[in-house]
């Protein structure tokens, strides 16, 4: 199988509502529980609280009596009158409807709740198609792709239109390809200017859906050959180290920590195979010093910053002279060793 090296990046989602002419949307991952607050702080004044999805009444209740909610999934606080929503899916997404009558007012409050699903890694190697599935099975409204805030694919069943768009550094000329029948964007003769995370909304007249994958660009590994006694260097061809935060060097199947750099204050493995033999050069770029046997395999270096983590992939081949020894005619024979992970 052929290393790559890959170039990632993260996003760390922060999941909070928002409020949209009395509309308060709520945005839950899939699986997850979500809780409508009624926000009163005398719930016993109300002779009548009521929960709606859509037009459907789902819960009502008093201070004296309750009509028990529809579904399993669904609880009130009867202290609070909030409704709390277990194990969301996309039939449980869409607007909710609270109202709370007293003998003097009524109040009432709406809830949008939209569903994010997992993020889904993509790897593709440069110069190759991946296409962002959407995964439709029910009829939706409007499509919309995302990157970087930038809009780059859409479709509005309503105005019969689907379109792509480019964005203003012009990386995503003549490459987009949008399925209008199943919602899915292909991105075609990839780079690495495509790395990143694309955001994907699908909308309805009930809910909303979105759904998040990062594009992971693949390159081929590079190759190093040392003899044994000689030193190699890992480059990390990076000129600007100070926007990385932290640099991870590490080593094998196993991920044997070869060195950990925070800023520019190097803590090296305590690992026997690479003691006293790391020279750490400014660049974050190491040299390995005395090569043995030992030392061939896969090499992998993480340097993450705020925005994102670049990953790169080094295989490491090493040969020499080892001992004679005799065949089974007794003759001397000099034996090379290569080893390549």
């Amino acid at each position: 199988m052929e290393n790559v090296s890959l170039f990632v990046v993260f996003l760390f989602l922060n999941v909070v509502s928002d409020k949209r002419d009395g509309l308060e949307i709520v945005p839950v991952m899939k699986g997850d529980y979500v809780i409508l607050h009624t926000d009163a702080a005398e719930i016993q004044k109300y002779h009548l609280i009521q929960w709606m999805f859509g037009n459907t009444v789902i819960c009502t209740f008093n201070k004296t009596y309750q009509v028990p909610p529809i579904l399993n999934k669904l609880e009130v606080d009867r202290d609070t009158g909030s409704l709390k929503i277990r194990s969301i899916r996309t039939e449980q997404c869409g607007t909710y409807n609270l109202q709370m009558i007293s003998s003097t007012h009524t109040i009432q409050k709406r809830f949008n709740i939209t569903i994010f699903d997992a993020v889904k890694s993509v790897s593709v190697m440069e110069g190759d198609s991946v296409t962002l599935e959407s995964d439709i099975t029910k009829i939706y409204d409007e499509i919309q792709f995302e990157y970087d805030d930038s809009i780059i694919a859409k479709i509005s069943r309503a105005a019969q239109n689907f379109s792509t768009f480019d964005v203003p550094d012009g990386r995503f000329r003549h490459r987009l390809k949008l399925d209008n029948q199943t919602g899915s964007l292909t991105i075609t003769n990839i780079t690495n200017q495509h790395t990143g995370f694309y955001h994907l909304h699908i909308f309805n007249s009930r809910h909303t859906v979105h759904k998040s994958f990062v594009v992971n660009v693949c390159n081929v590994v590079k190759y190093i050959t040392v003899k044994v006694g000689e030193s190699f260097t890992l480059d990390t061809g990076v000129t600007d180290i100070q926007k990385y935060g932290q640099l991870l060097w590490k080593f094998g199947g196993n991920d044997t920590l070869v060195s950990k750099i925070n800023g520019t204050h190097p803590v090296f493995s305590t690992h026997e195979r690479f003691k006293d033999r790391i020279l750490y050069h400014e660049n974050g770029s190491l040299t390995i010093e005395d090569t043995r046997f030992e030392h061939a395999g896969s090499y992998r270096i993480e340097m993450s910053s705020s925005r994102n983590t670049l990953l790169k992939r080094f295989s490491v081949l090493v040969t020499g002279k080892i001992q004679k020894s005799h065949d089974l005619r007794g003759s001397q024979q000099d034996h090379f060793a290569a080893i390549i992970t």
